[in-house]
């Protein structure tokens, strides 16, 4: 299973916009507002010390709202309005903004499913990309040069290739697998079941920041027994971190940084 960024947009080409997110005003002057701050890496930071930048939900209820990314400068990044923020249900447009407060893309929702244009722009404010969408499916796609020439089209998103297998989450699994080795406190207690763990490959294809979701009840399980779901939880760590280079996802064009999640299976034969 792997966790993707949700960057969407919508039509017709803009001029140089400035930071003019759709309205909600009302929502926002009786909303419950969250505050979180990140640094770079997405982690969270306990304050706005230094964080690289912060992001704000807005709740208009127990599930609606709208959350905006702003730039370590202040400046707004994101838009992005929720029918159900917990289960990142998009419903309404998205905009994405460049530093200098140009719309970067666009693209509108409903229910959750891409409809009408998703557009990227240039940071000059020429258009780089128009796709259509149809219910969530794209039924036509354009790309255009810095000149406004049209160029050959290429995907918007491209997940990270492993270079095994085909490439993509059964081959990570595989690849995780055959670095494991069943712990012998595991095989002594009968332990099974499924780890789940996460990572990221960065932009240049390189596994980094592995760790357990989720992990166990300490209070269900003697100390022996811990100490060996403990080993089986470090040996999917071991098989992440031997994991080979990536080759690295791609947006627009750009490498960018992937999150992943996958399950791994320990079972006795």
């Amino acid at each position: 299973m792997v966790k993707r960024l949700l960057l969407l947009l919508s039509c017709g080409a803009l001029p140089a916009l400035g930071q003019v997110a759709p309205r909600d005003s009302a929502t926002r002057a009786g909303a419950r507002i969250e505050t979180t701050y990140l640094d770079a890496k997405g982690k969270k930071m306990p304050s706005a010390e230094g964080a690289d930048h912060r992001v704000e939900t807005s709740y208009a209820d127990s599930v609606r709202g709208v959350v905006r990314v702003y730039h370590p400068s202040g400046k707004l990044r994101s838009y992005t309005p929720y029918i159900n923020v917990r289960h990142h249900f998009v419903h309404g447009r998205f905009l994405e903004y460049y530093e200098s407060g140009q719309v970067h893309l666009q693209g509108d929702f409903i229910a959750n499913k891409r409809q009408g244009d998703f557009l990227v722009y240039y940071p000059d404010g020429k258009l780089r990309r128009r796709d259509h969408y149809e219910t969530g499916q794209r039924t036509a796609g354009e790309c255009f040069g810095p000149d406004g020439q049209p160029v050959a089209y290429f995907e918007y998103e491209q997940m990270p290739v492993y270079p095994a297998g085909d490439g993509g989450t059964r081959a990570i699994v595989t690849a995780i697998q055959q670095h494991i080795r069943y712990p012998a406190e595991a095989l002594r207690h009968r332990l099974a079941g499924t780890i789940k763990v996460k990572f990221v490959v960065d932009a240049s294809g390189t596994v980094r920041d592995a760790s357990i979701i989720g992990g166990v009840d300490e209070t269900k399980f003697a100390s022996s027994t811990l100490e060996a779901v403990r080993q089986m939880e470090a040996e999917v760590l071991r098989g992440v971190q031997n994991l080979e280079r990536f080759r690295p996802g791609q947006r627009d064009g750009q490498s960018v940084a992937v999150a992943f999640s996958v399950p791994i299976s320990f079972k006795i034969q």
